[in-house]
């Protein structure tokens, strides 16, 4: 009896040596969403048509969002941090149509890996339809290709020249490149001290130093499927400036900073 009990304390004490904690989910890349499914007592309910992209790069993320039936767009950046299966999002700065959000938020993602992306779920938000479930599903669109303008950005001065004429902007803008994907979220205040969100994303290349936007979804329309040669001046690890000579003769320069915790 000795002999048995000791082999099954021995099996015991493998078993428990052998369980190992959950390696992190790698997130790191470029996600197009395709489905985003909404759940409750009074709501059940996916949707197609909405587009989202969320970049990963590094430390930093960064999404934008549309939706085409009524051109209402939202971004947000911040830091990321992956635990398990639990992906912690850190919103530092957010804008959805004409509010502008600067006060940070957290939101805890359970993440699933799947053969062509991931899965997102948030098991209970509050709505104004009582709590609700939000299960988003992301097909990885990232490519192998890397550039030295990778990360998340934030414009620090922006102006325009035509002619004699200078216009400097007072937007709020980031930008974010990652493995041949980008996205741009900018909030320009009208005359009547209303905030207005924008967003664009897509597709990009860089030779040298212009790089080749192709745009996917935006807030403007007449930008979907329109490509722009943009020159890049890289001016440190840091910081470049963005130049792009529009069809009227109208020059645009704007410069970024790389987002740093």
């Amino acid at each position: 009896m000795k002999k048995y009990m000791y082999l099954l304390l021995v099996l015991t004490g493998l078993g428990c040596g052998g369980t190992k904690q959950q390696e992190p989910i790698n997130v790191a890349g470029a996600y197009n969403m395709l489905t985003q499914t909404f759940g409750g007592s009074v709501l059940d309910t996916t949707f197609t048509q909405h587009r989202q992209l969320k970049l990963y790069t590094g430390r930093f993320m960064m999404y934008v969002r549309l939706s085409p039936a009524d051109s209402l767009s939202s971004f947000g950046v911040g830091t990321y941090t992956v635990s398990g299966d639990k992906l912690v999002e850190n919103i530092l700065y957010s804008a959805a149509d004409t509010i502008a959000i600067k006060t940070p938020d957290s939101d805890t993602i359970k993440v699933t890996t799947t053969d062509q992306g991931m899965e997102q779920a948030r098991p209970k938000i509050r709505s104004d339809k009582g709590d609700i479930s939000l299960k988003e599903i992301y097909q990885r669109v990232d490519t192998a290709v890397l550039s030295p303008i990778d990360g998340c950005w934030k414009q620090i001065s922006g102006y325009s020249v035509k002619g004699t004429d200078t216009v400097r902007w007072a937007d709020v803008q980031y930008k974010a490149f990652f493995a041949g994907n980008f996205a741009f979220g900018n909030v320009e205040t009208d005359k009547h001290g209303i905030t207005h969100a924008g967003i664009s994303y897509g597709t990009f290349t860089m030779a040298g130093s212009t790089v080749n936007e192709t745009i996917t979804a935006s807030t403007w329309a007449a930008l979907n499927g329109q490509h722009f040669s943009v020159e890049i001046t890289v001016n440190s690890p840091d910081t470049f400036t963005q130049t792009i000579l529009q069809s009227d003769g109208t020059k645009e320069v704007l410069m970024y900073e790389r987002l740093k915790e």
